[in-house]
């Protein structure tokens, strides 16, 4: 099909004037048909309906393909609060400073007492014939258990390595440095009574 320049400039001009003044055509899928005489002038007609014998039939369409999305957009500045100040990032504050510790509590009841009979204090002494270790053990009589217990010793250079309870006796673990003639002893105390359970 030939159209003349003339023909074109005419139909544009003319389908513009049809879509601003809103003249009723049929159209489908946004599909326009025409019949252009030999001297340019055109008629808008139905899609079937044909043209005179001295017509040219034509037809476009009123909306291109879509076309293709566009980039992203930057990110817009970040939301103010009700007050004016810019919302953090993040929802997690910063830590905050220790605080003031609080006040005492107040004191526990007082526990109920334990029964303690029958108090004794027992000893027995030992000599140190050699430079050598010692270990010396008192002995509580039955029912009776150390709740306490010593020592004492007759020369400064006779020294205690341990004094503690024993079941139901008093050790004491001496070391005897002494090198003189003079025999150097100790005494192992030990303070027993009955403990109520």
């Amino acid at each position: 099909m030939y159209v003349s320049r003339r023909t074109m400039v005419i139909i544009g001009v003319l389908v513009v004037a049809v879509l601003t003044a809103g003249i009723g055509y049929a159209q489908n899928d946004n599909q326009i048909y025409a019949c252009v005489d030999a001297k340019g002038k055109i008629l808008i007609i139905e899609e079937g309906e044909d043209c005179k014998a001295k017509e040219t039939k034509i037809d476009w369409s009123t909306g291109g393909a879509q076309g293709q999305q566009g980039p992203q957009g930057p990110p817009g500045p970040p939301g103010e609060d009700f007050q004016g100040n810019i919302i953090l990032n993040s929802l997690e504050g910063e830590k905050g400073e220790k605080g003031d510790d609080g006040p005492q509590g107040p004191p526990g009841p007082q526990g109920v007492p334990g029964e303690v009979s029958g108090y004794e204090t027992l000893h027995t002494g030992l000599q140190m014939h050699t430079q050598a270790i010692y270990t010396h053990s008192v002995q509580c009589p039955s029912p009776k258990l150390p709740i306490g217990g010593g020592y004492t010793t007759s020369s400064k250079d006779v020294y205690v390595n341990d004094s503690y309870p024993n079941g139901s006796a008093w050790t004491v673990q001496f070391t005897n440095r002494d090198s003189a003639v003079l025999i150097p002893s100790a005494q192992v105390y030990v303070i027993c009574a009955v403990v109520a359970p």
